[in-house]
């Protein structure tokens, strides 16, 4: 189920309990360091998926007035969204409210709600699609640049397809530079021509996947040259806001259309600058403001209505599933010994802030 932004003066529906939006394993002190946090400053701190969902979206709610709280866990009595990779370091809550923010992982089957990446994931049994936040801190392509002369490509190399090497070494021929933006700069386009966004060549649709890089291309004014990924085509359309391509001969031909047709390349720009008005931060808050106040609240409504015998069940749901996931992430950390395990995002964020 697709929640759409309704009239931008509505005012917000009264909430029937706080939401709490969950960042595990953080102190008090870590916690009010994570609330004061800028999404249009602070972009390095939200680069993590898990955290520029909850955390993002905390952060934007909190600043339009919504009732909103920034824990380390859940709690009962209150609507809590947490992302789905912390679910299992959690201790197991089958008396608090969860909604699963599902992003790359599996749907969270007890979760009173899942919230997806992917309109294809959205169903009628409680799994809704928001759009992603665009990018924060996002910095648009300079608009006095009037050449193609650098493609990029932003995202973990090996989400490319091919390669960084085959990409600049077929660019190279054409005189222009390939780029990959990295941790420290990639929420800036101003010297970015073209951006592209190719996971592989055979034409798949990653049906789990969001159309994060489309939303950033139309709002740096930067055409993009995607794969097939079904959610590219949800918001947009081939050929006129986005190049799909199957090949790589056919991803440097777009280009090399781009450079040589400015009157192309101002027409894919211009249409997806008009399509990133659909998907601003304000309209996108207010898909969260209308999930919350509809869909959630009528389910949190019903949940707190349910009887004893479904408590029980649904007890022993959360405990088996938490208890699966143990032993998963026990054989996953036995497998990572060798390099180490990652430290938890805030001790990154309260480290450098």
């Amino acid at each position: 189920m697709t929640v759409a932004p309704s009239n931008a003066n509505a005012a917000p529906a009264p909430a029937p309990a706080p939401y709490v939006f969950v960042v595990p394993e953080a102190s008090a002190a870590q916690l009010e360091t994570l609330r004061s946090l800028d999404p249009r400053v602070d972009w390095r701190q939200l680069g993590h998926g898990e955290y520029s969902w909850c955390l993002q979206t905390f952060l934007e709610l909190r600043d339009r007035g919504w009732p909103v709280a920034l824990l380390s866990e859940p709690q009962p009595g209150h609507v809590n969204f947490v992302h789905a990779a912390h679910l299992s370091s959690l201790k197991p809550t089958a008396e608090a409210f969860i909604v699963a923010i599902r992003a790359d992982y599996p749907r969270v089957p007890w979760a009173a709600a899942n919230v997806v990446q992917n309109r294809l994931q959205a169903d009628d049994r409680g799994s809704f699609w928001i759009p992603h936040w665009p990018q924060p801190g996002l910095i648009p392509r300079a608009a006095d640049r009037d050449t193609v002369q650098c493609v990029a490509y932003a995202g973990v190399p090996c989400w490319l397809a091919r390669g960084e090497r085959q990409w600049s070494a077929a660019l190279k021929a054409l005189g222009i530079e390939f780029r990959r933006l990295g941790h420290d700069n990639w929420n800036d386009y101003s010297t970015v021509d073209v951006l592209v966004a190719v996971r592989s060549f055979d034409e798949s649709r990653y049906d789990e996947k969001p159309p994060s890089k489309l939303f950033n291309a139309w709002h740096a004014r930067v055409p993009l040259i995607a794969g097939y990924d079904s959610a590219f085509e949800q918001i947009g359309r081939p050929g006129v806001d986005y190049f799909r391509v199957s090949t790589l001969e056919q991803a440097i031909a777009a280009i090399e259309r781009l450079r040589d047709d400015r009157t192309l390349y101002r027409s894919v720009v211009d249409a997806g600058a008009a399509r990133a008005t659909v998907y601003s931060r304000d309209r996108i808050a207010e898909c969260w403001q209308n999930l919350l106040s509809g869909p959630i609240s009528l389910r949190y409504l019903r949940w707190q209505q349910r009887g004893y015998r479904y408590r029980i069940g649904h007890r022993m749901h959360v405990h088996a599933w938490w208890l699966n996931r143990q032993l998963r992430r026990i054989a996953k950390r036995s497998l990572q010994q060798a390099t180490g395990r990652r430290e938890p995002f805030w001790k990154a964020v309260t480290s450098t802030k």
